[in-house]
């Protein structure tokens, strides 16, 4: 493959997963929140309950994921970290 044919599909991957985001954003939020629950029930078949982590760090979008995940996974564990760049020094 010549580097221009790389670039060319690597573009072309890129207006693909542009497409893809604009049509996700669209969604009503129902379909949103049943796209979510689908793919973390996929993780959980695939790899268990037990194995699962949700990365939490109390912002908007971790606590939305987090209430979606508990309402069937009420057990599923998580994980919150502070970056020392995020700490306020006084």
């Amino acid at each position: 493959m010549s580097k221009n044919a790389g670039i060319e599909k690597k573009e072309e991957y890129r207006k693909q997963q542009k497409a893809t985001l604009r049509m996700l954003q669209s969604l009503p939020l129902r379909d949103k929140i049943c796209i979510t629950q689908e793919l973390i029930d996929e993780a959980i078949l695939q790899y268990g309950e037990k194995h699962i982590y949700l990365s939490f760090s109390s912002g908007k979008d971790s606590t939305v994921l987090s209430h979606i995940a508990r309402i069937r996974y009420p057990n599923i564990l998580h994980v919150f970290a502070i970056h020392p760049a995020n700490i306020q020094k006084q």
